[in-house]
């Protein structure tokens, strides 16, 4: 693993433990963007997609509030979104998310 895949790893694993004390508690992280394509630098932001069932049910603010918290407490560039199981079920061919499900790297799961 090089070194910029650990400093992405390790920064998951804080952020999850960010979602885990505000209520959220991640079943899957998706690295997409630059990142994943290894075409990012220092500079880049750090796009994630959160899949979690604490989602469901959740509106769009307080998603973005949960994600925008963990990322403030973690203090990196984190551009995330969220999507519960269900979510990922109904997504269509076009949709940004299948665009993410098919380009993006797994980069933490519950286990």
């Amino acid at each position: 693993m090089d070194q910029r895949a650990a400093s992405i790893e390790s920064i998951v694993q804080r952020y999850c433990e960010q979602l885990r004390i505000l209520g959220v508690h991640p079943q899957k992280v998706i690295l997409f963007g630059s990142r994943a394509r290894g075409e990012g630098d220092n500079y880049s932001d750090i796009d994630l997609l959160v899949v979690s069932s604490d989602f469901k049910g959740m509106g769009l603010r307080a998603r973005l509030e949960t994600l925008g918290i963990a990322a403030a407490r973690v203090w990196e560039p984190i551009e995330a979104i969220a999507a519960s199981p269900e979510d990922l079920q109904q997504v269509e061919p076009a949709d940004f998310l299948s665009e993410v499900l098919r380009t993006g790297k797994v980069v933490w799961e519950e286990r």
